[in-house]
């Protein structure tokens, strides 16, 4: 599964030499490489959770003093809503919330709901 990495630099000089230790660290791609505003420079790549994580502390080492701000973002297990609360169908074929059950998220329940409200 793929994340994103990003680095910001106080530094135009500083953030092209990070990036390039980003890229040279782990096995990442580039997303982008650009100044953001007068001597701001941002680096943002994409990859496996381990080798992003890898690329942005080697990014962080290399800017130093002038690193803004890093940030890995890892992608969601599971989109949705959360274990304990899953629609359900009562008995009368209307959803309900039901809290604490881990019964699967029906489909039918899903998109009838939607249609009235609730």
């Amino acid at each position: 599964m793929n994340a994103l990495g990003m680095i910001e630099v106080q530094s135009i000089p500083l953030g092209v030499n990070a990036g390039d230790a980003m890229l040279k660290a782990a096995t990442v791609q580039l997303v982008t490489a650009q100044p953001v505003c007068a001597g701001k420079y941002i680096v943002i790549v994409t990859g496996e959770v381990s080798a992003v994580s890898e690329s942005v502390a080697a990014g962080k080492a290399e800017a130093g003093q002038r690193l803004i701000d890093s940030m890995v973002i890892s992608p969601c297990a599971r989109a949705g809503a959360p274990r304990h609360q899953r629609l359900q169908r009562d008995r009368r074929g209307r959803c309900h919330r039901r809290y604490g059950g881990l019964q699967p998220l029906r489909s039918r329940c899903r998109s009838r709901c939607s249609r009235e409200g609730g």
